[in-house]
């Protein structure tokens, strides 16, 4: 068994995660959406909005600060790049991971695509983080 598959099935083998953790994944998801619609008004936001209005022509996806919706794909890689463009996102210092500009950004894309719950969504958020940090500290 590869350790992809290791990951994935141990993943899928915690069926809740302590209450302590939803909170912080919730204000931790939560700042990065904000982080994102700040950078969709701003002047560094222009490139993505450029982008977004080639692309949002209609899917299952919110993309942040646009009015059009677009596919899952298209929509998490425009709103990782806004989460991230300002440099206000969220670190895991360990790792020296930026965590939440891939991790919320597809949470909400593919949580949305597939009419997850709020609470899936955060467990899926939740989870992506923890096999990131795994992955920075192991790899640093």
């Amino acid at each position: 068994m590869t350790l992809a598959r290791e990951l994935v099935r141990a993943a899928r083998a915690s069926s809740s995660l302590p209450e302590e953790v939803m909170t912080a994944a919730r204000l931790h998801f939560l700042d990065a959406i904000g982080v994102g619609l700040a950078a969709a008004g701003s002047p560094i936001g222009a490139a993505y909005r450029a982008v977004a209005g080639e692309l949002a022509k209609g899917g299952p996806a919110t993309v942040l600060g646009h009015a059009a919706t677009a596919s899952a794909a298209d929509a998490a890689l425009i709103n990782g790049g806004l989460i991230h463009s300002l440099e206000f996102d969220d670190t895991h210092t360990g790792s020296i991971a930026h965590g939440s500009a891939v991790l919320a950004a597809a949470s909400l894309a593919v949580g949305e695509a597939q009419n997850a719950s709020g609470a899936a969504l955060l467990r899926a958020y939740a989870m992506g983080w923890e096999v990131l940090i795994r992955f920075g500290l192991a790899a640093p």
